[in-house]
């Protein structure tokens, strides 16, 4: 039997420093945890995946996140989505996302998948 995942959407806004100039930009981050909480080292890992979100972002516009400083993440909530198995929630994803998560996976080999961050702890 597969195990079921509380899955939660976090929106984040993350503060970068480009020079002398600030900027701001949200970013949702998807989340899982074993038990129906979030805890403090769930929250650290939300705003690490937000600002790895942002940077990638960044790199698929064609910039380079070298020049920048990510000064801040806060999360700005957090929604509960619901009980699923991993399957029940591949299965329940819009083929975009499916097709776009195979073009990932086909151009990152060797790459960690960073599209979710999860608590495997009790």
């Amino acid at each position: 039997m597969s195990t079921k995942l509380n899955y939660y959407m976090a929106t984040c806004e993350v503060e970068v420093q480009v020079g002398e100039q600030v900027f701001t930009a949200k970013v949702n981050v998807l989340t899982t945890t074993t038990v129906q909480r979030i805890n403090a080292s769930d929250l650290g890992r939300i705003q690490q995946k937000a600002g790895l979100t942002y940077i990638e972002q960044i790199k698929r516009r064609g910039l380079d996140p070298r020049d920048m400083t990510v000064i801040d993440v806060i999360i700005l909530g957090i929604t509960p989505l619901g009980l699923f198995t991993e399957k029940e929630w591949e299965d329940g994803l819009p083929d975009t996302v499916k097709a776009a998560r195979a073009a990932e996976a086909r151009t990152s080999e060797g790459k960690p998948n960073l599209t979710v961050v999860s608590n495997d702890e009790g």
